[in-house]
């Protein structure tokens, strides 16, 4: 199961890769699984120091891990089993795919600084075969002729006309070529519903928020008046008289009338015990809630204007591409 977990995982990776056009990262021919010549069995993986080898003690079965540079080492473990670190052969082509490296590195420097050499160096002029032929220099175009000098031509007076007056004839329009579109520059200007996706979730999460801010009021609210409630239900509690007060209801030498007094001032009392406590619980919620609402309520209006600011970077990219 956790196999099928880890190959779905993997697909799902490559094809977002895939779609968003990002290199595809391939397996490492030397990564893999083997078995020593000791009889241990060792698995090789590509990490982003390098290649580590994962093997287990054959007589304890301890894991282990370690790098790829150590493999031929001769280790022990805990238990006193003495081993080699296996995963030789793995290294031995490690240590030849670098070395082609360096040598295809070394030959490209080679090259490259051979073609620098023969660009700096000048050619020999006693090694050439013809001799060297001097520049010949380019000759200055020659002087356009002048073109005789004509006065620009002076507006006639027109002639004071004693008749109605005559309107100018309109100017002759510029001849244009058959099929000439005159060009019209227009500049394409990006509108906020090009991303009605991100928008919604922006409003929706503005709603979510104002609905959190509405029942933070109606709990302050409802606190408000259950503490009003409970301090004018305290201001009319019955008050002892001074001869009753200590007394209680089984007392002998009390009255009936003395009995039921004390027993409501009791009941009272503990009533407005009751409404303390619950006025106190009402007060500790209420400071909770507000702390938690208006943590909840900055959180999705940074939210809101994270996506905001997204939507206008996306729309001036394009708008900047579209200009380009």
């Amino acid at each position: 199961m956790r196999r099928m977990r880890r190959r779905g995982l993997y697909w799902a990776v490559v094809q977002l890769m895939y779609l968003k056009g990002l290199p595809m990262v391939r397996r490492s021919p030397i990564a893999g699984r083997g078995k020593s010549a000791g009889g241990i069995r060792y698995q090789v993986k590509k990490t982003l120091l390098g290649y580590s080898v994962k093997y287990r003690c054959p007589k304890c079965q301890a894991s282990f891990t370690a790098s790829l540079n150590d493999a031929g080492k001769r280790e022990m473990c805990e238990c006193g089993y003495h081993y080699i670190v296996p995963g030789g052969e793995e290294k031995a082509k490690l240590e030849e795919q670098r070395a082609a490296k360096q040598r295809e590195t070394e030959e490209q420097k080679k090259s490259q600084g051979d073609k620098t050499h023969e660009q700096e160096m000048p050619l020999d002029p006693f090694l050439q075969s013809s001799p060297p032929t001097e520049p010949k220099p380019i000759p200055a175009p020659p002087p356009e002729p002048s073109a005789p000098f004509v006065p620009p031509p002076s507006d006639p007076v027109p002639p004071i006309a004693s008749g109605p007056a005559v309107a100018p004839a309109p100017a002759a329009a510029a001849p244009t070529a058959p099929g000439f579109v005159p060009e019209v520059k227009t500049s394409r200007t990006y509108k906020r519903n090009e991303y009605p996706a991100l928008t919604i979730v922006r409003v929706v999460l503005l709603m979510i928020a104002g609905l959190a801010v509405v029942q933070w009021m109606v709990v302050s609210v409802f606190t408000v008046a259950a503490a009003i409630n409970a301090s004018a239900a305290n201001e009319q509690a019955v008050e002892l008289p001074a001869e009753l007060v200590g007394r209680s209801v089984f007392d002998a030498d009390l009255t009936q009338t003395q009995r039921e007094l004390i027993a409501e001032h009791e009941s009272q009392t503990m009533q407005t015990a009751v409404r303390g406590g619950a006025v106190m619980f009402g007060l500790i919620g209420w400071t909770v809630n507000t702390f938690a609402t208006a943590v909840f309520v900055c959180l999705i209006v940074a939210f809101s204007e994270l996506i905001k600011l997204l939507i206008d970077i996306q729309a001036n990219t394009q708008h900047t591409a579209a200009n380009a």
